[in-house]
């Protein structure tokens, strides 16, 4: 998993982080496209938005 928290939000790392391992059972669905997921997400009073890439696979014949 690559994870990419912006500075300020370092100090939220431990929460941000339980978003993403909880991801398919907890948050609000916001966008939910052929590739990408983006759920709403509670932090301290605020809402943020995480987003989920789907791994592209190619197979060449």
């Amino acid at each position: 998993m690559n994870l990419n928290i912006h500075s300020q939000f370092q100090k939220y790392e431990p929460s941000l982080s339980n978003c993403i391992e909880n991801f398919t059972t907890t948050g609000v669905l916001f966008g939910n496209g052929k590739r990408n997921t983006i759920k709403l997400f509670e932090l301290e009073g605020k809402t943020i938005n995480v987003k989920s890439f789907k791994v592209l696979v190619f197979t060449i014949k």
